[in-house]
C-alpha cells in the first residue's frame, strides 16, 4: 500500500488517490448461476470483464463499503486493511455491508492489529444490524460507529465528509457521500437512482465543486428508467443537472460503476459507449489521481 507521502506528486501538489476495487452490482460479473452473453464473455475473456461486488478507497485508510468480496480484494491487490482507518456505508445491502465480517475486528481473528479503531459512518439501520449481530465487547471496543445524518459535515481525520440522502432503500434512507480532502472534492454516488430534491437544493447552495464523480451504471445503456438504480440516459441527466446547478462542468472526471450483467453489454461495450460522453468506465483495479 502506498503512502500518504506518496500522494505529492512532482510540482509539490497533493492529489487524492482513488481506487475501485470492485464495480460490479449485488451479483458481480459473472453471476455465479449464470450463462448470459455477459457472464459467458466474462469468463472467457476475464480482465476487465470480471466485477467483484463494488468497494472503494481513498488515500489508502477510508473504505465506501465492506461488501462480501474484501477478503478477495486485500489478497489481490496486495492491501493491508489494517490500515484502513475510516469506514463509510452507504446502505445496508449485503453487496454493501457485510457487517457479520467485521467480527473479523475481534480477539479470534486479529491477534495483532497496528490500528486498534476502525471509525465506522453510517445510517442507524447499519448499527442497529451490528449492534443486534455482536455484543462482545473485544469486538465493540475496536469499532466506533458514528451514526450519521444527510447534510452535515463531519470531520473524519483528514477528511470532510458530507453524506446526502439518495433514492435506493424505502426501509431506510440510503446515502452517497461528498469527500473532501486537500482543496479535493469527490462525489461517491453509486447504487442510487436520481437524487431527492433536498439533495439537488443542498448542493445548490453548497458552494461545492466536485473535481471527480462516480455515478451508477447498474443497467447501463438500458432504455427503461429505474427507481433504485441508473442507466447511462439517466447518469447524463443527473450530470446535466449538476452543471446548471454549478456543482460540475467540463473539468469534472466522470466515472461510472456499479454494473450488473443484466444490463446486457460487456466492458468493452460499456466503455466504447461512455468515452463519446467523456464518461470512463471504472473496472476493477483501477486507480485515479484528482
Amino acid at each position: 500500500m502506498k503512502s500518504a507521502a506518496s500522494r505529492i506528486i512532482a510540482d509539490g501538489r497533493k492529489v487524492m488517490r482513488l481506487k475501485f476495487l470492485g464495480t460490479g452490482a449485488s451479483e458481480g460479473v459473472p453471476s455465479l448461476f449464470c450463462n448470459c452473453r455477459v457472464c459467458k464473455n466474462a469468463r472467457k475473456v476475464k480482465g476487465k470483464e470480471i466485477r467483484s461486488r463494488a468497494c472503494f478507497m481513498i488515500d489508502g485508510d477510508l473504505l465506501i463499503d465492506f461488501p462480501q468480496d474484501v477478503f478477495f480484494d486485500a489478497l489481490r491487490y496486495d492491501l493491508d486493511f489494517t490500515a484502513v482507518k475510516y469506514l463509510l456505508i452507504t446502505h445496508t445491502h449485503c453487496d454493501h455491508y457485510d457487517y457479520e465480517d467485521l467480527f473479523q475486528r475481534g480477539p479470534y481473528c486479529s491477534v495483532d492489529r497496528t490500528n486498534d479503531i476502525l471509525n465506522v459512518y453510517a445510517n442507524a439501520a447499519a448499527k442497529k444490524k451490528f449492534d443486534d449481530e455482536w455484543h462482545e465487547d473485544e469486538v465493540i471496543r475496536n469499532l466506533v460507529y458514528n451514526v450519521v445524518e444527510p447534510f452535515k459535515e463531519y470531520s473524519v481525520g483528514g477528511y470532510t465528509v458530507i453524506p446526502l440522502k439518495s433514492i435506493h432503500m424505502e426501509s431506510e434512507q440510503s446515502l452517497v457521500y461528498a469527500i473532501k480532502k486537500d482543496g479535493k472534492t469527490y462525489l461517491h454516488a453509486m447504487d442510487t437512482g436520481d437524487f431527492p430534491d433536498d439533495t439537488y437544493e443542498y448542493l445548490k447552495k453548497s458552494g461545492l465543486k466536485f473535481d471527480a464523480i462516480t455515478f451508477d451504471m447498474t443497467f447501463g445503456l438500458g432504455k427503461e428508467r429505474h427507481y433504485g438504480h441508473q442507466t447511462f440516459g439517466q447518469t447524463m441527466e443527473i450530470i446535466k443537472r449538476f452543471k446548471a446547478i454549478g456543482v460540475s462542468n467540463e473539468k469534472t472526471k466522470i466515472y461510472a460503476c456499479h454494473v450488473s450483467h443484466c444490463c446486457g453489454s460487456t466492458h468493452e461495450e460499456l466503455s466504447a459507449a461512455l468515452k463519446a460522453h467523456g464518461v470512463t468506465m471504472a473496472y476493477d483495479g483501477l486507480t485515479v489521481e484528482i
